[in-house]
């Protein structure tokens, strides 16, 4: 009820700019530099903010995305995006769920997601463009742990050098609706980017954009161990950089 409830609020969000742009369309005129309509293509790095603590280039994401120019202010964009990361905590230790052993807090996951984002955008200097976006997706992941090491055996203590096989499936919290075994959960993000026009066709940008949802599962653990007290929410945070063409 709380997934349906907050796609109902981000629906209600979007819907202003959708009707705003439909009265300030038909006096557009496109910009020299950043044309109505691209295609842009990103690569960075990710990193989830949760139980488990990670380096910073332990993840990795990809993105596409189509942006439409709706006025001289306002825009839609409707974009993919996958991201795979692991991480393994070097400060914190939790408990192995097959012993009860201290365990230093791993994980493996792997996100796909889908959204459609509104923004507001402002021209500056001509080349340079500045655009803040909001928007809410559909997001699928899938995330694995390593309690075993290679003999299938429970670690027995955080010491112990952990191998790459990542074994155990981590719980998957239920989305708004399911196909099949794939489960989507809705999210709420926020993005902010600078883009560079190299040519009228042409942009180069920087993107920093963050991906909340009512989700404690997305590094695979709730809680590092049964004492243990930490946020209620994991929260995706990327930071890429885009190439875009005009369509």
């Amino acid at each position: 009820m709380n997934q349906v409830k907050s796609l109902l609020f981000g629906i209600v969000l979007l819907l202003p700019i959708v009707g705003i742009s439909q009265t300030t369309a038909a006096g557009f005129s496109p910009n020299t530099r950043f044309n109505p309509n691209t295609i842009s293509i990103e690569t960075g790095i990710v990193k989830v903010r949760g139980d488990v603590g990670s380096k910073l280039l332990d993840g990795k994401t990809i993105g596409i995305a189509y942006q439409r120019l709706l006025n001289r202010f306002l825009s839609l964009e409707a974009g993919y995006i996958y991201s795979i990361g692991r991480g393994v905590d070097d400060v914190n230790i939790g408990e192995n769920i097959y012993n009860g052993a201290p365990w230093r807090p791993n994980h493996q996951y792997k996100l796909h997601q889908l959204d459609l984002l509104a923004g507001i955008h402002k021209t500056v200097m001509e080349r340079v463009e500045i655009r803040a976006q909001y928007g809410i997706g559909l997001y699928t992941h899938s995330t694995s742990a390593n309690y075993l090491d290679a003999a299938g055996q429970p670690y027995q203590d955080a010491s112990q050098s952990l191998d790459a096989t990542y074994e155990t499936g981590g719980f998957i919290k239920n989305g708004i609706f399911r196909v099949n075994d794939v489960n989507f959960i809705l999210s709420h993000n926020l993005s902010l980017r600078v883009g560079y026009a190299i040519t009228s066709q042409l942009s180069i940008g920087l993107s920093s954009d963050f991906i909340f949802s009512d989700n404690d599962y997305i590094d695979g653990v709730k809680q590092r161990s049964s004492e243990d007290i930490t946020s209620d929410t994991d929260i995706v945070s990327r930071l890429t950089l885009s190439a875009s063409y005009s369509l």
